[in-house]
């Protein structure tokens, strides 16, 4: 940071883009292969964005991007560590937002879905399940999610692009979910889980101490 600062003065952007993939069932996680994750995807990502702060606070300017991705908004079977590590960069951007956006400061999270790169492919860690009656959820999905790697209809380059245009954005958009499929999936999530939270008002709300 220091060195960054040094040679330009001040620094625009922070784009968080270390991670990778490690899918399991819930069940079969191996627990140094999840703290693995989590340091990479989450713990990392905390400390290079404590590191930008003051630099961004000071200047009263800059955006932080996070890449996070699909699974940070909906979690698919045999990915849920990974999603897990996602949706803890998604909440942790919520309250960074809410505290740097007086600052100048913006952040949004990119979302993406499939793209062509290497997350699928070598990046890609799996603890293969030995248990049958995951063998149409958790094991279909680590099957799958191989299988696809280069065939992937995202376009890496495209997706760069869009990150960049985001940075000349006068209204910063929080979320940018990224590929037809990833969109897709979230709109269609996010409208399910506000039905169903819709349909138990009586009961959500009904949790309060009387009004007297």
């Amino acid at each position: 940071m220091a060195a960054a600062k040094s040679q330009f003065g001040k620094i625009d952007v922070l784009v968080n883009n270390a991670g990778y993939g490690y899918q399991s069932s819930i069940e079969e996680g191996e627990d140094a292969e999840i703290r693995a994750q989590f340091d990479a995807n989450v713990f990392g990502l905390f400390a290079i964005t404590r590191a930008v702060l003051p630099i961004m606070r000071e200047q009263r300017s800059g955006h932080i991007i996070n890449i996070t991705s699909v699974a940070g908004l909906i979690g698919f079977p045999g990915s849920g560590y990974y999603a897990a590590s996602k949706h803890a960069v998604e909440g942790f951007s919520d309250a960074l937002l809410a505290e740097v956006k007086p600052l100048g400061i913006s952040v949004t999270c990119v979302e993406p879905g499939p793209f062509r790169t290497d997350w699928a492919g070598r990046s890609l860690r799996q603890t293969p399940s030995r248990i049958d009656d995951y063998k149409d959820t958790a094991t279909k999905r680590l099957q799958s999610t191989r299988q696809s790697s280069g065939n992937q209809a995202g376009d890496p380059v495209r997706a760069a692009e869009a990150m960049i245009a985001l940075t000349q954005k006068a209204n910063v958009p929080r979320h940018l979910v990224l590929g037809s499929w990833g969109y897709d999936a979230v709109v269609a999530d996010r409208q399910a889980r506000l039905k169903q939270i819709e349909q138990v008002r009586d009961i959500s709300t009904g949790a309060d101490f009387p009004k007297e």
